[in-house]
C-alpha cells in the first residue's frame, strides 16, 4: 500500500462506498512528485469514463513526460 496520506484517504473513502468522482479532489494536494503520479494513476483507474477521467489521463501523461525529460530520456 502507498505511504501517500492523500491516496490512502481517497482509497478509504472509495472502499467505504463513496463515488470516486466525489472522493478524488479536483486539486490534488500532494507531498511529492511520486505521490502525485500515484494519485493520478489511481484516479485514472477508478474514475468513470468521461471528461474528468480523460483530463486525469492527459495530466498523468504530461507529468510522466516531464519526468522523462528531466531524466534526459
Amino acid at each position: 500500500m502507498s505511504s501517500c496520506p492523500i491516496l490512502q484517504s481517497i482509497k478509504a473513502k472509495i472502499d467505504a462506498g463513496m463515488d470516486p468522482d466525489a472522493a478524488i479532489p479536483y486539486q490534488i494536494p500532494v507531498l511529492s512528485l511520486f505521490d502525485y503520479l500515484e494519485v493520478l494513476n489511481y484516479a485514472a483507474q477508478v474514475l468513470p469514463e468521461g471528461n474528468r477521467k480523460e483530463e486525469v489521463k492527459r495530466r498523468l501523461e504530461e507529468v510522466a513526460e516531464d519526468v522523462r525529460r528531466a531524466k534526459g530520456e
